[in-house]
C-alpha cells in the first residue's frame, strides 16, 4: 500500500465521521482530553517565556473571533499558534505512548481557533479532534512516532501538523481531494527538533504545527494547489525524514478507536521520567534524603535519550532530567508545575542526590516502567513500578482530571474556574464554546510573573 494510497484512505474516513455518531466512550475520553488540555495551556499562563512568545504575536494585532487562552482575541492562525505554544510549555499534555504523540496540544490549538472564528460548534469542535487524533496517531504506530523520536525528531511536531490540518479540514467542511490538497501543504512545512527539548523551542514548534494546520486548511479554501506527491513515495515526508522508504500503516484505521489509548499527566515533566518519580516518591518515606549514598535507576533507553539532562540550568531542562526528577521525588516534592522553578533548580539538596544518580538505559524495561536502588545508612531500598501513574495499566480518572483542571486554573480564573469546568464538561451543548470563549477573555489584563532575560 502506497502513501498516496493512505492519502485517499484518511480524506474518506475524516469524510465520512462527520455524519458518524461517536460512540459515548469515545466521547467521553474526547472530553476528558479537552479538560486537561485547558487545565495545562491555562496554567502555562503563569509561565514567563511562554508568556513572552504569546506576547509576540499578539503584537501581531491579527483580527478575528478566535481567543488565546490568557484572554486576547485575533484570528485563527495566530490564536493556534499562541495556544499551542501554551499547550506544551509546562510539558504537563496528554500523551498518545504507542504513537509518541502529544496529540491534545497542537490539535486543539487550531481546532478551538477554527472553532470560534467560524462560529462552529462545540460538537462540531469535539468530533474535528477525535478525527484528527484517531489519523495522526494511527500514523504514528508501528514504531513510527518512536523512531521519529530516536532519529532526532519531534514525533509532536510531525504528526502534529497533520493532526491540526485534519482537525481543521473537517470544521471547514472540505470534500476528499481538498482533505489531500490540505495534507500536502502540511507535509511541506513539518518539522521540529527534538533537541530543543529543555527550551521554550520545542512548545513553540507545537504551536506552529497547530499554526500550520490551519493555514494548510484556510488555503485550500482559497483554492490553492499543494503538491499532494509530498506524502507519497521516495521524496514523501516520511522517506525524507528517515532517509528511506517509510509509509505509515492506517489498516486498522476507523476499525479500533485510538482515542481510547490516550494518557493524562500527572506530573509537570517528560512523561518518559513519570516511572522513576513514582519509584522515588514510593521510597523516599524510607529514609532521610541526607542519608543517601547512592542512587541507580533503571530506564528504558529512550527515556536517557530525551530526558538525559545531567545538569539543568532552567525549569524547562529539569522536566527533561531524570536526575532532576528523581532528586525533587526523593525529597517529597510532587513534580507539580510549581516544583519545577529557578529555585529548585539551584536547591544545594536537589543538586547533591542529582550528583549521586546514575541513570541505567537498559533493554527491557518500558517506556512506562523504571526500578531505582537507593542506598541509605548503608543499607539498599528498592523499588519498581511497571505502570507509570497517568499510563495505560493506571490510568487517570476523570475525577483526577477534573482535580488537575481545578488546581491548575484557579489563579488566572479564581471563583470562574467551576464555572469553565461544566462548560467543558457540557461542550458539545448548544452555546458552551461561547461561553468557554467568554470566560477566557475575563482573564485578560491580570498581573503575570516577567519572563527570565535570555
Amino acid at each position: 500500500m502506497t502513501i498516496r494510497e493512505n492519502a485517499a484512505i484518511i480524506a474518506e474516513f475524516v469524510a465520512d465521521l462527520r455524519g458518524t455518531e461517536l460512540p459515548p466512550e469515545v466521547v467521553i475520553i474526547a472530553k476528558q482530553s479537552l479538560i486537561d488540555w485547558f487545565a495545562v495551556c491555562i496554567a502555562a499562563v503563569q509561565d514567563g517565556e511562554a508568556r513572552l512568545a504569546a506576547d509576540t504575536i499578539h503584537a501581531w494585532k491579527s483580527s478575528g473571533n478566535a481567543v488565546s487562552v490568557d484572554g486576547r482575541s485575533g484570528s485563527a492562525a495566530p490564536i493556534a499558534l499562541i495556544n499551542g505554544t501554551y499547550s506544551h510549555a509546562l510539558d504537563y499534555d496528554d500523551f498518545h505512548i504507542a504513537s509518541v504523540h502529544h496529540a491534545g496540544g497542537p490539535t486543539f490549538a487550531a481546532a478551538l481557533a477554527v472553532a470560534m472564528d467560524h462560529g462552529c460548534s462545540g460538537q462540531d469542535a469535539l468530533k474535528a479532534f477525535v478525527s484528527a487524533f484517531e489519523v495522526s496517531t494511527q500514523i504514528g504506530m508501528n514504531d513510527v512516532g518512536l523512531s521519529l523520536g530516536n532519529a532526532g525528531w519531534h514525533p509532536t511536531c510531525i504528526l502534529g501538523h497533520i493532526s491540526s490540518t485534519i482537525a481543521c479540514a473537517t470544521l471547514l467542511k472540505l470534500d476528499c481531494q481538498q482533505i489531500e490538497n490540505a495534507l500536502g501543504f502540511a507535509a511541506a512545512q513539518a518539522g521540529g527538533l527534538m533537541s530543543s527539548a529543555g527550551t521554550i523551542a520545542k512548545p513553540f514548534l507545537v504551536g506552529k504545527s497547530a499554526m500550520a494546520g490551519v493555514i494548510s486548511a484556510e488555503l485550500t479554501v482559497r483554492g490553492l494547489r499543494a503538491p499532494r506527491h509530498l506524502l507519497e513515495g521516495a521524496s514523501g515526508l516520511f522517506a525524507t525524514l528517515f532517509q528511506k522508504n517509510v509509509a505509515p500503516e492506517l489498516h486498522r484505521l476507523g476499525r479500533e478507536w485510538q482515542m481510547l489509548q490516550n494518557t493524562f499527566k500527572p506530573y509537570s515533566a517528560c512523561q518518559l521520567t513519570h516511572a522513576s518519580i513514582d519509584v522515588a516518591r514510593t521510597l523516599s518515606s524510607q529514609f532521610e534524603a541526607a542519608a543517601v549514598s547512592s542512587v541507580k535507576a533503571y530506564v528504558n533507553p529512550f527515556a536517557l535519550k530525551i530526558a538525559g539532562h545531567e545538569q539543568p540550568s532552567s525549569p524547562l531542562q529539569a522536566r527533561f532530567s531524570l536526575k532532576h526528577c528523581i532528586a525533587m521525588a526523593l525529597l517529597g516534592h510532587g513534580a507539580s508545575p510549581a516544583d519545577f522553578t529557578d529555585e529548585s533548580v539551584k536547591d544545594s539538596q536537589i543538586a547533591r542526590l542529582r550528583d549521586l544518580i546514575e541513570i541505567v538505559p537498559t533493554e527491557g524495561v518500558s517506556r512506562t516502567s523504571a526500578r531505582l536502588e537507593v542506598v541509605a545508612n548503608g543499607k539498599q531500598n528498592a523499588a519498581t513500578t511497571s505502570a507509570a501513574l497517568g499510563s495505560l495499566g493506571r490510568p487517570m480518572s476523570m475525577v483526577a482530571t477534573e482535580d488537575k483542571f481545578l488546581e491548575s486554573v484557579v489563579n488566572e480564573l479564581g471563583s470562574r474556574s467551576k464555572t469553565m469546568l461544566d462548560a467543558l464538561k457540557s461542550f458539545e451543548q448548544r452555546g458552551a464554546i461561547e461561553e468557554v470563549a467568554k470566560l477566557l477573555r475575563s482573564i485578560q489584563g491580570q498581573a503575570h510573573p516577567s519572563p527570565a532575560a535570555v
